[in-house]
């Protein structure tokens, strides 16, 4: 009798940790995929350009080639 409790006992326990683990790995999961959206949306409304002297001076060559 004192075995099958001890078994129940311990049993519940680690149902406890399992699930206690898998709500702190879904709140960690959520604020993981809001980062990973705010960086996003900033990568979105921010596109990346090449440098603009970087441009300038192609151009130039290109144009001093051409003559």
């Amino acid at each position: 009798m004192d075995s099958t409790l001890i078994l129940r006992n311990v049993y519940q326990q680690r149902n406890f940790v399992a699930m206690t683990h898998n709500a702190v790995r879904k709140v960690l999961d959520m604020k993981l995929s809001r980062r990973i959206d705010k960086d996003s949306r900033i990568r979105r409304l921010r596109p990346i350009y090449p440098k603009t002297n970087d441009v300038t001076t192609e151009i130039q060559q290109k144009c001093s080639s051409s003559f």
